[in-house]
């Protein structure tokens, strides 16, 4: 035992989880100071991973939350403490259950793999809506010009350095870095546009197991946070296609593996226009800089990969952007936006109908919706908005629709003040997570605007409709009657009303159950038909 060079950890498995090891073996070094080994028993293999630091604690909870929604990952085992995570001499340890399979390094996915990668990316963040919000990655403060001048400070320093060792090679790589930097530092980013979802850690191809067909994701690290989506598809798809080798990003191919992706996590305009902007910032500020004697060959692949990838896009960074911006015209060409006609009554309705069971069904365990009676009765009401009743048509079927009212705010003088608010706002459940329901939003908070109106304030959710450019209605000051509440000034300083509580009509709130159940029973279930798959 004195002669094995794991012994401690050997130990360290015995101690804490009561499994005694007969043999160690070094898996990834990934980082100088976080190691991934295999581990075997008499009985079973087992994967321990040892970090330097643990950023999020909660690492079982979220395998298990996972698992609940049939996401495969790796199973965690507990510790003699009831505890996911063993810290020991400053060290932080998890036991996974062993995978076996075939795993597939950079720039060597076959067609198929690059395919099913998209979707399971897309199902992972779809699957982690319903969990709380994870730490923070990328945020406002991430982007802060300190560290643009910071990292011009560190590589020019590193470049003196080159120069009186004589290192040719490396001064001629630290110049590369000094002029990505350069270019980088003129990009500007809104967060507050930004899609940001919860991911498991970084998903690519080198933390992919292929079991019977299946995708068995990992993290090496623990690096679950809540990021940017458009970082984590394009990052993903670079480090799996064989045609992203050399760094170059082929739109053409890139295409159906987005589009993939965004069945199940839809990005924004201005989301496919940073995306290219944002790789390219992480390239340079967080991947590794020259030079790199003391990587790992993973990480050493990593290093290389992203340099290509920062070279071609300090060429063509421009261009991406514009590409990926198209695709997503292209993607909502088919899709026609009008105002909702007398005829489209009965369909909305029960779209609208079918949109809210289905959210009832997944969210509050079924029940009958009352949201298409609502509909029925808001156009019949004074605060019906018609100029702002829109459906959304896709191959001669309507799939979405979005109807506006008007609402108040009344101040502590007692003044009121008219606001827009919107909702129901419906997608056929086989045609969301598409981009249909944002697109909605943007053409009619667009067309309000145009229309004279100061402001709108829903009853809505705080991670999605930010995108959009919503904030929490208590950054104005406001107070309603229900949250979460989401507002948006059409107008400068529109909500600017001191004291002001946001009230909806009356209309919202007088559904009698059994007027919902009698006008339901005019109603057939659509289940998803009509909807281009």
């Amino acid at each position: 035992m004195k002669n094995n060079p794991y012994s401690d950890l050997m130990q360290l498995v015995t101690e804490n989880y009561n499994i005694t090891i007969t043999s160690i073996s070094l898996l990834v070094e990934h980082y100088p100071d976080s190691k991934v080994f295999v581990l075997e028993s008499l009985t079973e293999n087992y994967v321990l991973k040892e970090m330097d630091s643990c950023s999020y604690e909660d690492e079982g909870e979220l395998a298990d939350y996972l698992i609940s929604k049939g996401i495969k990952i790796p199973k965690l085992y507990r510790a003699c403490t009831g505890e996911h995570i063993v810290n020991h001499n400053e060290r932080f340890y998890v036991l996974y259950e062993f995978v076996d399979g075939t795993m597939y390094d950079l720039h060597t996915a076959p067609d198929w793999f690059v395919m099913k990668s998209a979707q399971t990316l897309g199902q992972i963040q779809s699957a982690l809506k319903g969990y709380k919000q994870l730490p923070v990655g990328f945020a406002p403060e991430f982007f802060n010009k300190e560290k643009y001048t910071n990292g011009k400070k560190s590589v020019m320093e590193k470049i003196k350095r080159a120069k009186e060792k004589n290192d040719i090679a490396l001064v001629v790589a630290l110049k590369e870095r000094l002029k990505h930097i350069e270019r980088v530092s003129c990009f500007e980013f809104d967060c507050d546009k930004l899609t940001y979802v919860n991911s498991h850690g970084d998903f690519y191809i080198n933390q992919i197991i292929v079991r019977n067909d299946e995708f068995v994701t990992i993290d090496w690290s623990c690096g679950a946070s809540c990021i940017l989506a458009c970082f984590e598809v394009l990052m993903s798809y670079t480090y799996a296609a064989p045609e992203c080798k050399y760094g170059e990003v082929d739109v053409n191919n890139f295409k159906p593996y987005l589009l993939e992706y965004m069945k199940y996590t839809p990005l924004n305009h201005y989301d496919l226009k940073m995306m290219p902007y944002f790789m390219y910032h992480y390239c340079i500020f967080c991947s590794f800089t020259p030079p790199y004697d003391d990587l790992s060959d993973d990480y050493l692949k990593i290093a290389h990969h992203t340099d290509n990838l920062a070279n071609w896009l300090h060429e063509n960074v421009e261009m991406l952007s514009e590409e990926l911006t198209k695709l997503g015209i292209e993607v909502k060409m088919n899709l026609i936006l009008r105002l909702e006609t007398h005829a489209d009554h009965y369909a909305v309705e029960n779209l609208t109908r079918e949109a809210f069971t289905d959210w009832k069904k997944h969210r509050e365990g079924g029940g009958i919706c009352d949201e298409h009676l609502l509909v029925h009765k808001l156009r019949k009401d004074p605060v019906y908005v018609p100029e702002l009743n829109f459906v959304a048509e896709l191959d001669g079927q309507i799939v979405g629709h979005i109807i506006y009212s008007k609402a108040k705010i009344v101040g502590s003088d007692g003044v009121a003040h008219e606001v827009l608010t919107f909702g129901p706002i419906s997608v056929l459940p086989k045609c969301q997570k598409r981009g249909i329901g944002g697109a909605l939003i943007e053409h009619t908070t667009a067309e309000a605007k145009r229309l004279g109106f100061k402001a709108i304030v829903i009853h809505g959710h705080p991670e999605y409709y930010p995108r959009f450019g919503f904030k929490r209605a208590r950054e104005f000051g406001l107070t309603p009657e229900h949250d979460p509440c989401m507002a948006m000034e059409l107008i400068p300083d529109a909500l600017y009303i001191p004291g002001g509580h946001f009230t909806e009509a009356p209309v919202f709130f007088n559904l009698p159950q059994a007027e919902v159940e009698e006008f339901d029973k005019q109603f057939i279930n659509l289940n998803g038909k009509g909807c281009t798959e």
